[in-house]
């Protein structure tokens, strides 16, 4: 049997086709949690960047349904209680339950209001945890299967194994995988990340917590003495971190 390779845009619509089919066979009720979509960029193979959110606005994404993302594509979608996640190129993403969602691969931004509702739960390749209290976080997969995690506003409390611990904005938390726990944590440059960020410079509008975030890296900025040019890169094994020397 020929093998058909999809394109970025191949896979965004059969992201679409597939919910379009459920919609047909599934009643949506209004009481149902669900995202929905918001923004979805793509670089088609010119390099011509795409904005297909004014055509596509408003497709749900389903518990059980997934995301996944090609090379070049992004997507923002606002969960039912207000979440706001943004899902960066080559991230497969998937709404398990109320507040529950799985990344596969690739990185996230959660946006998170305040809410008296049930912790936020992120399952990963090889760990899972909770998030509670309002705050904004980038999530990614690392290369030895955990999860790290960048606070970038508030105070969220993570929930991880027998662990908890009030998140800061500015430092970058790992979770190694297996059994949950918590692993180091390290201060990193807070504007340098900011600015640096697909998930937040390569969306047409700003985060709901753009102007927080903005005063605690000047703030930070101010209160660091001594900078370093190293940056916190990936997770290579259970001990071993990768540090990027960022050029001028």
């Amino acid at each position: 049997m020929k093998k058909r390779a999809y394109t970025p845009s191949n896979q965004g619509q059969l992201l679409l086709t597939a919910l379009a089919a459920f919609l047909c066979f599934s009643p949506l009720h209004s009481e149902d949690y669900q995202f929905k979509l918001v923004e979805w960029i793509e670089a088609d193979a010119g390099g011509q960047t795409l904005h297909k959110g004014e055509t596509h606005r408003g497709v749900p994404l389903l518990r059980g349904q997934s995301a996944s993302l090609g090379p070049g594509s992004r997507m923002e979608l606002v969960g039912s209680l207000g979440e706001m996640v943004r899902l960066g190129d080559e991230t497969s993403f998937t709404l398990l339950h109320d507040r529950q969602v799985r990344l596969s691969r690739g990185e996230m931004l959660l946006c998170l209001p305040p809410s008296e509702s049930m912790p936020f739960r992120i399952q990963g390749p090889s760990t899972s945890f909770h998030l509670d209290n309002s705050g904004t976080i980038v999530t990614q997969v690392t290369a030895n299967g955990g999860m790290k995690l960048v606070c970038l506003s508030g105070h969220p409390r993570l929930l991880v194994g027998s662990h908890s611990a009030l998140l800061q904005p500015g430092r970058v938390y790992f979770l190694p995988p297996g059994q949950p726990r918590l692993g180091r944590n390290i201060l990193i440059d807070l504007s340098l990340f900011i600015r640096t960020s697909a998930l937040i410079q390569e969306f047409p509008g700003k985060l709901p917590t753009h102007r927080q975030m903005q005063k605690t890296a000047f703030l930070q900025a101010i209160s660091i003495k001594k900078r370093t040019r190293l940056f916190v890169g990936d997770a290579t094994s259970s001990d071993s971190l990768d540090l990027l020397l960022i050029e001028n």
